[in-house]
């Protein structure tokens, strides 16, 4: 541990922020500012709605309302640490440390975050730990720079982290029944404050993100407020000083968070949330888990269509389908932007989307390769990588056909230069062909021809759990599953 000297200025207190700890000797001197913009939840009542991916109820923003990120910081993987300040939790308090670290727990592991994803955030959150500071009370009324100041004097002390020991933990003070913000008007509020030290070789000029939440004896409110800090927090950590998600235009500097402009409150898992802002949406949400609509805007023929989808990277997902015109529709996911609109691949070429699916993989993190059969009972193919684009669909050996009313390609890549197609023809045996990056496609050739099916009505599954090893599924004609395995040679 290197000795340091430090000298402490808080400066520019913003929005919710965090906080982290130091684990060393300090003779400190501390000022502390706080500009306007500091992150609040009003302390009115809030309209209760029913869970949903949307809420327009008395009080939330309507359709229209626009957010922007203005270049500033998120907190992307979210570090909780629950801090209980003041003598009343050291005994027994109205509201128990063991109910608000539960709830909070249950608000951080579900469903509730899941929407952030689209302001860069991970949607997920953890409890990087709980401290107690029961041998003292906050002020009595307290402000903003109150908490900040004990936030710091935690972190002087080796209590908490220094902010740059975790980039994403976030501070949240709760507070005894009877402490009184003295401003008024707020059950809660989230700042940034700058933690400084100057070490015999280095300087830190680190930002720390705090917030307190108020305690009106009860356990929804707190509930309701620490969830309104924590998704602001998560999109907006430095406010006004490094503005990141906020509302566009925005006249009113404490009132333009995703939080701000939301006033409904459901129960998600038992635990009261408020509502916060999603773009994708364009409304107020309070994500609870299960199906969510995909731009509904655009739809497709449910008793007829399927999806196919792929994962190139942990990051990315692709989905396609044959659309009402006949062309491939697609659309991605990436944790940033969330789910693009739905657009073509090569509309002028064009299959049947009533009986025809895509099959799709990704043999590299940069490439993705799509087959149908198409009209002609050929087999198409088109492929993208990052730099051209999709390329024009093409055929696959058209003089081998099968029936497109009926039957779809199962595809799998066992390694980054092969890709084994197969599909059962018009003789009801299993048919293949497979690719390489040298002599590229194989003609199509039968697997154990001895062995049938029905083309008409049954469809070949496919999976390879290693680069040597593929394996084939299929339901028979007696109704049970059947299957072979490819080791050099098809068994």
């Amino acid at each position: 541990m290197k000795q340091k000297i430090s000298k402490h200025i808080r400066s520019s207190s913003i929005k919710e922020s965090r906080v982290d700890s130091i684990r060393s000797k300090r003779i400190d001197k501390r000022t502390y500012r706080l500009p306007p913009g500091l992150g609040v939840v009003p302390s009115t009542g809030k309209a209760s709605a029913a869970i949903g991916s949307k809420l327009n109820t008395y009080g939330d923003a309507p359709p229209g309302t626009t957010f922007a990120n203005s270049g500033g910081p998120v907190i992307g993987n979210v570090d909780v640490q629950l801090v209980f300040w003041g003598r009343e939790w050291g005994r027994t308090p109205p509201v128990s440390p063991s109910a608000i670290q539960q709830a909070v727990n249950d608000i951080l592991r579900g469903p509730y975050m899941s929407r952030l994803t689209q302001y860069g955030c991970s949607g997920k959150g953890r409890v990087r730990g709980t401290t107690f500071v029961t041998n003292s009370d906050p002020p009595n009324p307290f402000n903003d720079a109150n908490v900040q100041q004990f936030v710091i004097g935690l972190i002087d002390s080796g209590t908490l982290p220094e902010p740059d020991e975790d980039w994403g933990l976030f501070v949240c003070v709760f507070m005894p029944t009877y402490a009184n913000y003295g401003p008024g008007g707020a059950s809660g509020a989230h700042s940034a404050v700058v933690w400084s030290d100057y070490d015999l070789f280095d300087v830190d000029n680190d930002w720390a993100h705090v917030a307190w939440i108020g305690n009106p004896g009860s356990i929804d409110p707190i509930t309701t407020t620490f969830s309104h800090e924590l998704v602001e927090a998560c999109t907006d950590p430095q406010t006004t000083g490094s503005p990141a998600w906020r509302q566009t235009p925005c006249n009113t500097p404490n009132q333009c968070e995703i939080g701000d402009v939301c006033n409904s409150t459901a129960r998600v898992n038992g635990v009261q949330v408020q509502a916060y802002w999603s773009q994708i949406d364009n409304s107020c949400v309070i994500p609870a888990g299960g199906w969510f609509q995909i731009h509904p805007e655009t739809v497709f023929d449910h008793t007829t269509q399927q999806i196919a989808t792929v994962a190139r990277t942990n990051n990315h997902v692709d989905l396609f389908v044959i659309g009402f015109d006949n062309a491939v529709w697609s659309t991605w996911w990436e944790p940033g932007p969330g789910w693009s609109p739905w657009f073509q691949i090569h509309p002028e070429t064009v299959f049947d989307h009533t009986t025809q699916r895509i099959a799709t993989v990704a043999r590299t993190q940069n490439h993705v390769d799509l087959f149908v059969i198409g009209f002609d009972n050929a087999v198409w193919s088109t492929w993208w990588e990052q730099g051209p684009g999709w390329s024009p669909w093409f055929q696959i050996h058209p003089e081998t056909v099968f029936d497109h009313t009926t039957q779809q390609i199962a595809t799998v890549a066992r390694t980054n230069d092969h890709v084994d197609l197969f599909v059962i023809g018009f003789d009801n045996a299993v048919w293949s062909t497979w690719w390489e990056a040298g002599p590229g496609w194989s003609p199509w050739f039968q697997i154990h021809p001895e062995t049938v099916f029905d083309h008409t009505t049954q469809q070949i599954a496919t999976v390879a759990r290693t680069n040597d090893h593929v394996d084939l599924f299929v339901i028979g004609f007696d109704n049970a599953v059947w299957s072979t395995w490819w080791e050099d040679a098809w068994q």
